[in-house]
């Protein structure tokens, strides 16, 4: 700061004396050692500055990256549901412009004007008080103006900003299906690139109408700073040219001097009104990436710790669970009362929006109920801590998600090394995908897609549902969860996988949710959801003779298949 105060001081010198010098006709070798040194003095303090901003900047990305850690980290520990929430979206959507916009930094830049031209203001006045006190006056009237002007102009900015959101999130959406290879697919065989031409043009077109208001604001404000600018400068030169010819109280040097003087107080109070705007305008934005930071959630809250003996006597109860999804009105879930015992089998059936998802998000401490509550031994899961109750589940997914990581990455969750790969390959094995991995030339380093790197390969839909099934294996939880995997596998290898997959998991609690009716066989108990509520439950054989639902979506997919 005091470095960045310095230089204009420097340069005025500088100029005067040159000019002075050359007038007066003074002895060459005087000017040359008066004017080296000077510039050798600029060059120094301009080393230094550069110096010290690369080293801000440097210090700037750090925190950047820092600030993005905390944002992915709190995006994570959210409470899953909020994320189906606009508002908690927008919120994130402006924290992340601290980020992307370089809000943070401008507010570290905009402290370090403030100062360094408080200090060149301070200068400045002691070296023009020996002219008229009024051109002071005049400067900062007009310095007033224009920072009015700007004010304005950034609070209607940011107001813009915030009203563009939505617009925005939709367009940033589109960058997505750009960058993200699999969506190529659908694109291609479904011919839908000129359909989403049209979107992103429609959407391009809405923030048109905000950009448009933006440079608007903009111009005005150029406009209003370019009068007075001029008219400051047309009085400045009349006044010191004055000065000069009719009154020859100063010389040419002197006129140089204060010419910029003037010059550099009307830019230094500019700038320091900027700069206060600025930190008021960015001091905002940071104040929105604290709101989204500071949201609380479950995984925050201090609950019962859970011990080796409650992990090994697992038993749920749904007690009159109701859900409803945010801003949505009816019940996705009604009076669920269910109890899964330790080591029991569990088929959760039901046609497609039934209520299978939403039931198993609940029993994950992914949603909470809105109405009654689910007991884990005995205990309301609310009062569990959140990390302990996550460490009862091995989940394969129905949308389960494979990182562009190795695969030994995905299989332990990056929690992997060389001492772990042994029993990697056994839960692959499980799984049926070792001899898959052992040809590869990298084996277990080797990475999915080509993001990391280019020798990277892609699984085939079976071999991906197999390589999130030795995950969840790896795992090794107490409950063991398939929310319809395996939909993308025929029958008969769906039926294998079920019949593998349970002589793995031998005596832990098992939950397999399906459309299809292949896996009811070699479960326990069937529950049958029907419009968000239970509409049966029993064996498979006690179903069938029932004649009920079940005995019908049995029957005909049964029909399916004779048929074929």
């Amino acid at each position: 700061m005091i470095l960045s105060a310095s230089t204009p001081f420097v340069s005025m010198i500088l100029v005067k004396y040159s000019i002075n010098m050359l007038a007066s006709g003074t002895d060459y070798v005087r000017f040359l050692s008066i004017v080296v040194s000077l510039l050798l003095l600029l060059f120094l303090l301009s080393l230094l500055q550069s110096v010290v901003s690369s080293r801000s900047g440097i210090m700037g990305n750090m925190i950047g990256d820092k600030l993005f850690r905390n944002i992915f980290n709190k995006t994570m520990e959210i409470d899953y549901e909020l994320l189906l929430d606009k508002n908690v979206l927008e919120k994130r959507k402006l924290a992340m412009q601290v980020i992307e916009q370089g809000r943070f930094n401008n507010l570290v830049g905009n402290f370090k004007q403030l100062v360094s031209n408080a200090i060149i203001l301070s200068g400045i006045i002691y070296l023009l008080s020996s002219i008229e006190f009024w051109i002071l006056i005049l400067v900062v009237l007009i310095v007033v103006i224009n920072s009015t002007s700007t004010s304005t102009r950034k609070k209607a900015e940011r107001l813009i900003h915030t009203e563009s959101i939505p617009v925005n999130r939709k367009i940033e959406y589109f960058w997505t299906i750009n960058s993200d290879f699999s969506y190529g697919k659908e694109i291609r065989t479904y011919d839908m690139k000129q359909s989403l031409n049209a979107i992103h043009k429609d959407l391009v077109h809405s923030i048109q109408k905000y950009v448009k208001n933006i440079f608007g604001l903009q111009l005005k404000g150029n406009i209003i700073y370019q009068i007075t600018y001029t008219g400051l400068n047309a009085i400045i030169y009349l006044f010191l040219g004055y000065k000069i010819i009719v009154k020859k109280l100063i010389s040419i040097g002197d006129f140089s001097l204060y010419l910029n003087a003037i010059t550099t107080f009307n830019s230094s109070v500019q700038a320091m009104i900027a700069a206060y705007i600025d930190i008021s305008n960015n001091g905002q934005y940071i104040k929105d990436y604290f709101d989204f930071i500071e949201l609380s959630g479950r995984a925050d809250s201090n609950g019962i710790k859970l011990e080796e003996k409650d992990y090994l006597d697992a038993e749920i109860v749904f007690e009159n669970v109701s859900f409803i999804y945010p801003n949505q009105e009816k019940k996705s879930l009604s009076n669920i009362n269910l109890t899964i015992k330790k080591g029991e089998r569990i088929s959760i059936v039901g046609e497609n929006g039934a209520g299978k998802t939403t039931f198993i998000k609940l029993l994950l401490r992914l949603y909470e109920p809105t109405e009654g509550r689910i007991l884990f031994n005995g205990i309301d899961i609310r009062d569990i801590d959140y990390q302990d109750y996550q460490k009862i589940f091995s989940t394969v997914f129905q949308d389960y998600k494979l990182f562009a990581f190795r695969i030994i990455d995905n299989i332990t969750s990056l929690e992997g090394n060389e001492a772990e790969k042994e029993k990697v390959m056994k839960c692959l094995e499980k799984a049926g995908l070792s001899s898959k991995i052992e040809k590869l030339e990298h084996g277990l380093d080797t990475y999915l897609y080509n993001i990391y790197d280019e020798e990277g390969i892609e699984l085939s839909g079976g071999e991906s549902q197999k390589l999130a099934i030795a995950r969840a294996l790896y795992k090794d939880s107490p409950i063991v969860i398939l929310d319809e995997p395996t939909a993308a596998l025929d029958p008969r290898a769906e039926y294998e996988i079920y019949t593998r997959f349970l002589a793995l998991v031998e005596s832990k609690t098992s939950i397999f949710i399906s459309h299809r009716l292949s896996s009811t066989k070699l479960c326990d108990r069937i529950v049958l959801f029907k419009d968000g509520s239970i509409e049966e439950t029993g064996t498979h054989n006690e179903l069938l003779q029932k004649g009920g639902l079940y005995a019908e979506l049995f029957r005909m997919q049964a029909q399916f298949y004779f048929d074929n």
